[in-house]
């Protein structure tokens, strides 16, 4: 602990035999781990994790970090959290100021990419070696890599998925799709869907409930056509605008039900499909996959809580061995108070955290293969927000209502997103 430049501690907890320390002025966590050897003998070094995000504490490395310290008994591990809200603390987080790790929410890669302040861990064989390592999921690397820029490990993630009102789909008499539907699939599953199921003379079902201006694939095509690492931009290409060409068709014969921005991921009686997420929360309920861009290309877009190394680390070694530690069998199976994505194939070792959590419920056998096959073919949700909100309020609307062609609509979406990839 450093009381050598007269920091302030106001609160002390323990856990087992980890000691928290709270500094008061900057807001940062220290732990002291009473078993390892940096208990009585100093430390010399010190490893600094940032917290952008509220989903990742240091509740959810402790057990790495018991693990780290022990290797490591000469440095000392802690803790800071910065709000990307703040222009100051955004600014400090962009310079990578005095952090070695920072925990980044994929929406903000963009930003990190963009000014360097993330390092590319691509050249560390024993942290890729760990990721492609037969007992981790298949897929985790490419999941946490761009054109070979490896940026960092995910700690939580959610890939998209579709959550299926069992109850209806008995109902209507129908069978789950295809694990490698299309959209144009969904097109005609949708309209197998629409039934008048009380007898009144009108269709009362919908496949699912979303605003017209916010195109189901439309997060798809965002991981897939825009990259701020690459420069790539790709959405006046006839792939995409024979996508928004069906929605609107399938929009005009009332095959989607009428819905806000946050309708597509609510159920009610007449709803099949609402969007959700392939994870450990998905339990013994009914999924399927959502549907792929195309016959060869599938993208199932996820939003990430990522660990990355600052590119000004001056401890860039051990921040990859805490990260490397991270992702071990031993690590993962010690992890039992949280909440956290599974990253180990054999779902298994998480059993002892189920019996802890009583939130959570173990994935039956099908769930378990949809969590592990999303993963294959999830991309990190880091667009730019704000490319998507011009699509979703300035250039959909103008084609929902038939005043631009969908090879327009490609044209100024390819625009705006090469503006943005430049910027």
């Amino acid at each position: 602990l450093d009381t050598a430049n007269m920091k302030r501690y106001s609160r002390m907890e323990i856990h087992d035999d980890l000691v928290y320390f709270l500094e008061t002025e900057n807001d940062e966590l220290y732990c002291l781990d009473l078993k390892s050897p940096a208990a009585q003998v100093g430390v010399s070094k010190s490893l600094k994790i940032g917290f952008t995000w509220g989903t990742v504490d240091s509740y959810d490395l402790r057990e790495a970090q018991a693990v780290f310290v022990n290797k490591n008994p000469e440095v000392q591990v802690y803790y800071t959290s910065f709000s990307m809200d703040s222009p100051i603390s955004k600014t400090k987080l962009m310079a990578g100021e005095e952090l070695d790790i920072v925990s980044v929410y994929s929406f903000f890669l963009h930003d990190f990419i963009a000014s360097n302040a993330i390092a590319d861990l691509s050249g560390f064989d024993d942290l890729v070696s760990a990721m492609k390592h037969e007992d981790v999921l298949d897929g985790l690397y490419d999941f946490s890599s761009i054109d070979g820029f490896l940026f960092g490990i995910p700690v939580h993630f959610y890939p998209h998925a579709l959550l299926v009102n069992s109850e209806l789909r008995k109902e209507l008499n129908i069978e789950l799709p295809d694990q490698n539907w299309t959209w144009q699939d969904f097109y005609k599953y949708a309209k197998k869907v629409r039934q008048d199921l009380n007898g009144n003379g009108k269709k009362d079902t919908y496949i699912m409930r979303v605003d017209k201006n916010y195109p189901l694939f439309l997060e798809s095509c965002l991981c897939e056509y825009i990259s701020k690492v690459t420069g790539k931009v790709d959405f006046n290409s006839e792939s995409f605008i024979s996508l928004l060409k069906l929605w609107k068709k399938m929009c005009d014969e009332d095959l989607i039900g009428p819905g806000s921005f946050g309708s597509r991921g609510k159920l009610d009686d007449t709803i099949l499909f609402s969007l959700d997420s392939a994870g450990n929360n998905m339990g013994s309920k009914e999924y399927t996959y959502l549907p792929a861009l195309n016959s060869k290309k599938k993208v199932y877009p996820a939003e990430v809580v990522f660990l990355c190394v600052s590119s000004t680390s001056k401890n860039t070694e051990l921040a990859v061995e805490f990260l490397k530690i991270y992702l071990s069998r031993e690590v993962q199976e010690a992890m039992v108070y949280t909440n956290i994505s599974y990253i180990c194939k054999d779902f298994s070792i998480y059993k002892k955290r189920l019996e802890e959590l009583n939130s959570l419920e173990p994935l039956n056998a099908i769930n378990e293969q949809i969590y592990k096959n999303v993963l294959k073919y999830a991309v990190p949700m880091s667009y730019p927000a704000d490319l998507r909100i011009f699509i979703t309020h300035e250039v959909m609307p103008e084609f929902m209502s038939g005043k631009i062609t969908a090879e327009e609509v490609a044209k100024q979406i390819q625009e705006k997103a090469e503006m943005m990839v430049r910027e």
